[in-house]
């Protein structure tokens, strides 16, 4: 039986390996966490920045995550706390504000030049 156009396309990208690579590098969906397990996650990081091992385990398994989810989870939320704290610090344009200083405030040395 003779093929149409779609057909020919179809076949000569299976035969290329077009096809078969491209389903095979279909990326994975993005997580979508319950209200129940992001405020359990924010309430542990208000108290620790930084997960052990057996901690992270522990988590995960309580709220049915694996690991790498909370490890994640977890990288993501200490860059979004870094970005606001060097906001609070800095400024929103991330220089460090400058303070007006008076003479007074800058102390000041007395060099000694009997001393030698």
């Amino acid at each position: 039986a003779p093929m149409d156009n779609a057909q020919v396309t179809h076949y000569s990208s299976m035969i290329s390996g077009n096809e078969s690579t491209k389903d095979m590098k279909r990326k994975s969906s993005r997580p979508t966490f319950t209200g129940h397990q992001i405020f359990a996650l924010e309430k542990m990081f208000e108290n620790t920045k930084y997960l052990a091992g057996t901690e992270r385990s522990r988590l995960a398994c309580q709220l049915s995550m694996s690991e790498a989810q909370v490890k994640v989870w977890f990288q993501n939320r200490r860059t979004k706390w870094r970005k606001k704290h060097a906001t609070e610090v800095h400024g929103p344009s991330g220089k460090r504000n400058k303070q007006q200083r008076n003479d007074e405030s800058i102390p000041t040395i007395d060099s000694d030049s009997n001393s030698t």
